[in-house]
């Protein structure tokens, strides 16, 4: 497949209904990845759907649903959602009051050519803290900033998994401008790739880590282990500092 082909497959994507814009991404010629930025109230289900539908009939390319991605983005970036594309096989809707990742604040210590970011995440009541280091470049930041929320998040995933960033874009939709945020879920025996989007505000490093959030926060749930203990450390008087008690993550 050559570049010409690939720049026609995604101009009559955004065709579609309730997509605003798509990239297409080639390896060994043939279609690697589909990023797809969905307008929002659309389900990225759908969306994914219909692209299979369309690349099928309309260019006789079949595509497996997991190369598509889709991020919908709705409302300001507190609030800036996306879904990632699943099987078509499964009916379950997404499940509602579940944990999920809330901001707190994001600092930046630059000295020199040696940056590092700190984020804190909420989790209902547990306080985390991530933090991670780079160069003050262009773009590096950025990457610093998504990195150090990973590892803010992974304080809370499973032992068996690892937290990568894919990759980090900005992008517009329709007449705004947005932050792709793509990641990596990494076991054993698989690989999966998540993409979230927030729209670009005045502060673009709370931007980004909204951005990441959103690529997790829907399958937070299957990340986490299912049974985790929170040990509190303060010393009784006259007792033991160790004592666990249930009800929060290893740490």
């Amino acid at each position: 497949m050559t570049h010409e082909e690939q720049r026609r497959i995604e101009q009559a994507l955004v065709k579609l209904r309730g997509v605003e814009a798509a990239r297409v991404y080639i390896e060994e010629g043939e279609i690697a990845e589909i990023h797809i930025a969905a307008e929002s109230g659309v389900r990225a289900k759908n969306i994914a759907r219909d692209v299979r539908t369309y690349l099928a009939a309309a260019l006789g390319i079949h595509v497996s649903h997991q190369k598509i991605s889709v991020a919908v983005c709705d409302g300001p970036p507190e609030t800036g959602g996306a879904e990632t594309a699943e099987d078509d096989s499964d009916p379950s809707p997404p499940a509602r009051h579940e944990p999920r990742l809330g901001f707190r604040s994001v600092h930046l210590l630059v000295e020199g050519l040696h940056l590092q970011a700190q984020v804190e995440l909420d989790l209902g009541t547990r306080q985390l803290l991530g933090s991670a280091r780079g160069v003050p470049a262009t773009g590096a930041t950025e990457r610093t900033i998504a990195a150090a929320t990973l590892d803010a998040v992974s304080q809370v995933v499973r032992e068996t998994l690892r937290l990568r960033l894919g990759g980090l874009t900005n992008a517009r939709v329709g007449s705004s401008r947005a932050v792709l945020s793509e990641i990596l879920v990494i076991g054993s025996r698989r690989e999966t790739r998540l993409i979230g989007a927030s729209r670009c505000g005045s502060d673009r490093n709370r931007s980004v880590v909204f951005a990441t959030l959103a690529a997790l926060n829907r399958v937070l749930p299957r990340l986490m282990p299912e049974h985790w203990i929170e040990y509190e450390v303060e010393t009784p008087p006259g007792g033991r500092a160790d004592a666990p008690r249930p009800g929060g993550p290893e740490g």
